[in-house]
């Protein structure tokens, strides 16, 4: 039989539970984000170099050179959209990325005990 007491405690230490995966939940979202919007950023800054000379060619060798690159101004083509997009949607990713930096207090979540397959 258990106490009222115990009881109570249990039904809060779930809950607490609930609150922190709740929490996490957003912060791994918000990781994929910042991930997607870091590969895009490497991908844009990677092939930079390569549109900026597609756009210097005269107009006669652009299509030879595109043909010649298309790999590298396909990706960058694909990275400047995705970031437009992700600037418009939600402001900057840069800026997201700067405010993503903030510390995150793993100890005001509690004590985390790893249960170990033998203990189950």
């Amino acid at each position: 039989m258990i106490g009222p007491g115990l009881r109570d405690k249990v039904m809060e230490l779930y809950s607490q539970q609930y609150g922190i995966n709740d929490k996490l939940k957003k912060i791994d979202r918000r990781l994929k984000t910042l991930g997607e919007h870091l590969q895009y950023t490497d991908s844009y800054l990677e092939h930079r170099a390569i549109h900026h000379q597609y756009k210097q060619q005269k107009p006669n060798r652009k299509a030879a050179f595109y043909e010649a690159h298309r790999a590298e101004l396909t990706l960058y083509e694909a990275a400047k959209k995705y970031l437009t997009g992700a600037e418009r949607a939600q402001g900057s990713p840069a800026k997201g990325m700067e405010s993503g930096t903030q510390k995150i207090d793993y100890r005001a979540a509690g004590p985390v005990r790893r249960i170990l397959p033998a203990e189950r």
